[in-house]
């Protein structure tokens, strides 16, 4: 919701939503958990289909009409976390990235170019990842993020050690984020 400054200074104007104009329409597959706000646009923090994402969200050029961009990855299989953002009157917004072969960066996205920068990051080679899906007994889809050495990966159908490191369920995802047990032959897998 959005609703101008002058009405929110008054509360009892800005208990009245007949003041409000609706930014975005509610998704009952997103969850939002936080925002952060710019001084010319801002950028929700949540989660959809398993995954953390980030939202910038900000007006057109003629500064009438709201626009949301989801940030794009690189990678099907990542994490995000916010990384510090102390400029308010900044176009650009920073956040980190990891995934199961990509050690944590520190990135950099600009809202008017929509280009990222990669400011900090650890190469580690030799890896590879996948997401896959598997179906309960119930019919549910459950998506798995799976992380291996290429020098390591079997056939398929041959049996290969499993560390299972964790299950999310009624929103208690676990991140895609790089673990170094993934040196010593295991195989990972988020679900």
């Amino acid at each position: 919701m959005s609703v101008p400054l002058p009405i929110v200074l008054d509360k009892q104007k800005a208990a009245h939503n007949s003041h409000w104009t609706s930014v975005f329409a509610y998704d009952p597959a997103v969850k939002v958990e936080s925002v952060i706000c710019f001084e010319s646009f801002f950028v929700l923090s949540g989660r959809q289909e398993g995954l953390t994402q980030r939202w910038i969200c900000g007006k057109d050029t003629n500064n009438s009409t709201w626009h949301k961009t989801r940030l794009p990855m690189p990678e099907a299989i990542y994490s995000l976390g916010t990384a510090k953002n102390a400029e308010y009157a900044t176009t650009k917004y920073r956040y980190t990235y990891s995934s199961l072969t990509t050690p944590e960066q520190t990135v950099e996205y600009d809202f008017i170019s929509y280009k990222t920068v990669i400011l900090k990051e650890t190469p580690v080679p030799h890896y590879d990842r996948e997401r896959v899906e598997a179906t309960a007994s119930d019919g549910t889809i459950i998506p798995m993020s799976v992380i291996y050495r290429k020098d390591e990966k079997k056939a398929e159908g041959q049996p290969q050690a499993l560390h299972l490191y964790g299950y999310g369920s009624y929103e208690a995802s676990f991140g895609a984020w790089f673990l170094i047990l993934s040196r010593r032959m295991y195989v990972k897998v988020d679900m």
